[in-house]
């Protein structure tokens, strides 16, 4: 998300996103996304990211993440902050 807020629904569970947060769905689940804020001065500027599984495997290989962190493993969603470093 570069600019704006977002609302993701899964069910009952309600899922808030915003700047320099991103949203990753590692499997087809039933969501309805809303844009919760936003102006004319400051519009909803986000973009969806498809990636092929074999592609976003080879990225997992290649960045080693922390997979201690199993809790977000559950829902198959989680929201996370995104590094400086994919704005450059």
């Amino acid at each position: 998300m570069l600019q704006g807020k977002k609302k993701a629904l899964l069910g009952e569970e309600s899922y808030f996103y915003g700047e320099g947060q991103y949203l990753v769905v590692s499997v087809d689940l039933p969501i309805n996304g809303f844009v919760v804020e936003a102006t004319p001065d400051k519009p909803y500027l986000g973009f969806k990211l498809n990636l092929d599984p074999v592609q976003l495997c080879e990225i997992i290989t290649q960045t080693k993440p922390n997979t201690t962190k199993k809790e977000h493993s559950v829902r198959g969603l989680f929201i996370s902050n995104a590094s400086a470093s994919i704005f450059t």
